[in-house]
């Protein structure tokens, strides 16, 4: 902005210090030195410089304006409109410029689009136009300034698309990681339930092992207790009593009364005793088969839930002596 309104000063100044030079039109004789000084200045600038008057025809410019409109020299345009030079645009161009001369207001650095007549490219343009005004103070037509920002414009639209299209792929990339954290904690909840069940079928598997062998155990206990003397013994008391005076005369009354003491608290001894252990064996066996009840239950859950069969290397000797124990009470 600064270098359009830089420019457009000593342009302004040099159409001021020179009298109105559109006071006479594109077909009026301009005096030599001001026509001289203006195509000097303007000449050496880049930039698009030219004069219209009140009817939107060029009356002055320099080199860039003709060669950008497809022509050879400044002097092929000059009588000519934007109807001649960009036909696509030019209505809007006339529309705005008459717009500023009426109001007598300066447009700075305002972005016009236009199309290349022998590409139909795109091109784009910061404009200044500012209205001249004659010696009386009247509106006879506008000074411009074009600079051409098509490069800067098609870099700024790259800018815009690259920027666009980052967007768009960290927004891929976010969905992406998002699945693949998703996949990751669904990943990771089956193997932790895969490793519950495995473990809770080796769990179950070892509690069924010892179970068996602790049924063993009981079982074998019930068959010791059959197998109790309680009957001998209390053969023995019956005999003793029936026997008392006899054997009181072998070894004396006081030890016969001992001896029948002792025989007959032996056997109610163990008559409550063997009463109590069988009860007790019988409610472990009643516990531990309500326990492999719930333990079948609890394999029907994890039954095909193992995971994959591994071949792993064990010991024999190991399995030997596990079957051993459970069956140890059995054999």
């Amino acid at each position: 902005m600064k270098n359009s309104e830089s420019q457009v000063q000593p342009l302004a100044n040099v159409i001021e210090s020179t009298g109105s030079i559109l006071e006479g039109g594109f077909n009026g004789d301009l005096p030599f030195a001001q026509k001289n000084l203006f195509n000097l200045v303007i000449e050496n600038l880049l930039d698009q410089i030219y004069l219209k008057d009140a009817e939107s025809r060029f009356i002055l410019c320099n080199t860039p304006v003709a060669l950008n409109a497809g022509f050879k020299s400044p002097e092929d345009i000059i009588g000519k409109t934007d109807f001649d030079l960009h036909p696509l645009e030019a209505q809007q161009f006339f529309n705005d410029e008459q717009l500023l001369m009426k109001s007598g207001k300066s447009l700075i650095n305002h972005e016009e689009q236009l199309h290349d007549k022998e590409t139909n490219e795109i091109k784009w343009n910061l404009s200044t136009k500012v209205p001249i005004k004659d010696s009386t103070g009247k509106v006879v037509g506008l000074l411009g300034i074009n600079r051409d920002i098509t490069e800067m414009k098609q870099a700024l639209l790259e800018r815009e698309d690259i920027m666009k299209s980052l967007v768009e792929q960290a927004a891929d990339l976010k969905r992406l990681n998002d699945e693949i954290t998703r996949q990751k904690e669904q990943e990771l909840e089956k193997a932790i339930a895969q490793g519950k069940f495995e473990i809770a079928s080796e769990v179950l598997h070892d509690i069924g092992n010892a179970l068996v062998g602790f049924g063993s155990y009981l079982n074998r206990i019930n068959r010791a207790l059959d197998k109790d003397n309680i009957a001998t013994i209390k053969n023995l008391d019956l005999f003793i009593k029936a026997r008392q005076t006899e054997i009181a005369a072998a070894i004396g009354a006081d030890k016969v009364t001992a001896l029948m003491a002792v025989t007959e608290g032996v056997v109610n001894t163990q008559t409550e005793n063997k009463e109590e252990i069988g009860k007790s064996v019988n409610e472990l066996l009643n516990i531990v088969t309500h326990i492999q009840e719930i333990l079948n239950i609890q394999r029907q859950f994890v039954k095909g839930r193992e995971g994959p069969q591994e071949r792993r290397p064990v010991n024999l000797v190991n399995i030997i002596e596990d079957c051993k124990a459970m069956l140890f009470a059995s054999f």
